[in-house]
């Protein structure tokens, strides 16, 4: 999803033939193409009778069996695995220039100012605000240092309170969160009743910590949403300060 949308907004949009099950974005255009499975679980046959000249992937959603799997079907695979914010700046500069679509370069050069000066504000901050992100609510999980989640919340000004763990997307309890001592907790914006419950359950904690609620695509989508994270993340992990100043 975070590719499609990349694509529309580098103007690329038009030479798209099919897009997975998952992408939303952007409304009124991708409704209009061939749907093709999701990452893990391609539509090998629909997507090989498309004829496309390149499958661009995510190699963390789809995984290697899916991105073998397409291979073997004689499909030229663009494997893309941007883990940090700068990694994400030349996966976009790549596509414009695999593509030859130089409109958007002022654009995307522009918000990668913003990310320099952010960057640069966080590494003079004396005290990095803790925070703890939720990357689903039902089972509880985060991320850990491994992640462009994880590096987006040390540009806007955050460290990631469990960027220790082991796996890349650890489970973790109300209790755990509570031993880490966040000062912002960033919640999804979209809760059912069983994440409304843990919602309740993590108010109780005895923390000081301003909950947050967000889109989590702000958090997750490495692309061209990039713009969109680095304006608001800063004020949601930092609330305190005026990032503006």
């Amino acid at each position: 999803p975070s590719l499609t949308e990349s694509l529309f907004d580098l103007g690329l949009g038009d030479r798209l033939v099919a897009v997975t099950d998952h992408c939303v974005y952007p409304e009124g255009d991708v409704e209009r193409l061939p749907k093709v499975g999701v990452g893990d679980h391609p539509d090998i046959r629909g997507i090989a009778d498309l004829s496309p000249d390149l499958v661009i992937v995510n190699a963390d959603e789809s995984g290697n069996d899916a991105i073998a799997a397409l291979q073997a079907a004689g499909l030229t695979v663009w494997a893309t695995r941007p883990r940090t914010v700068r990694e994400v700046f030349n996966l976009l500069w790549n596509i414009m220039h695999l593509f030859d679509t130089p409109d958007m370069v002022e654009r995307i050069r522009s918000v990668e100012w913003v990310a320099d000066w952010l960057e640069k504000m966080a590494a003079q901050r004396e005290t990095p605000c803790r925070v703890f992100a939720a990357t689903a609510t039902a089972p509880l999980t985060t991320v850990n240092a491994d992640t462009y989640m994880h590096d987006l919340i040390r540009v806007c000004g955050g460290t990631n309170v469990f960027a220790d763990r082991a796996e890349r997307h650890p489970r973790v309890t109300p209790e755990d969160i509570a031993a880490s001592q966040p000062n912002v907790i960033l919640l999804p914006d979209t809760l059912d009743d069983q994440s409304s419950i843990l919602l309740d359950s993590i108010a109780r904690l005895d923390l000081p910590a301003t909950i947050r609620r967000v889109d989590v695509t702000l958090l997750t989508w490495p692309g061209t949403r990039i713009a969109r994270a680095l304006s608001e993340l800063p004020g949601l992990i930092c609330p305190q300060e005026d990032t503006n100043s």
